[in-house]
């Protein structure tokens, strides 16, 4: 997508296409930016499916290192609980 030819709009062009098929003047440049927003947008980089993968790895990776740890607490608990019954017991 980086060697994407940007797409030229001529805005002045545009608004006065439109005056010309019976828009007003109001309209023919809130149509005219809305284009413009809409074509700044689309030269935007696109997300690719290597992207989606490595995301998809990263959030695989978080939620196993939580999985982990949550284990590692509950482990740690039952630990203390049982050594407290002991003492008490």
């Amino acid at each position: 997508m980086e060697n994407a030819m940007p797409i030229r709009f001529d805005k002045l062009v545009f608004v006065k296409t439109l005056k010309d098929s019976g828009q007003t003047e109001e309209q023919a440049i809130a149509f005219a930016d809305a284009l413009d927003k809409a074509l700044e947008q689309s030269q935007g980089q696109l997300t690719t499916k290597q992207d989606l993968l490595a995301l998809k790895h990263d959030l695989i990776t978080e939620m196993n290192n939580a999985i982990y740890k949550m284990a590692g607490i509950i482990i740690g608990g039952i630990g203390l609980l049982l050594g407290m019954m002991k003492l008490l017991g």
